[in-house]
């Protein structure tokens, strides 16, 4: 079975320059995010709880709600 290779270390991940796309005005975006479930978000709120498993998730240890939030 194919499997993910190991995320990059913290160092290597900051070292990536950002890549920036400015987009004309009148652009239409759109967002996938989880209606249901076990860890519901509004389209337009952070989420500052929870998967914790995720493998990119930005919560610290231990699993609970956090000041800090991502979309």
């Amino acid at each position: 079975m194919p499997k993910f290779p190991n995320p990059p270390s913290g160092a290597a991940l900051a070292g990536v320059p950002p890549h920036w796309r400015p987009l004309p005005p009148g652009t239409l975006l759109f967002r996938v995010y989880f209606q249901g479930g076990t860890h519901p978000v509004a389209w337009n709120a952070f989420r500052h709880f929870g998967p914790t498993a995720a493998r990119f998730d930005h919560h610290e240890p231990p699993p609970r709600t956090q000041e800090r939030g991502i979309l």
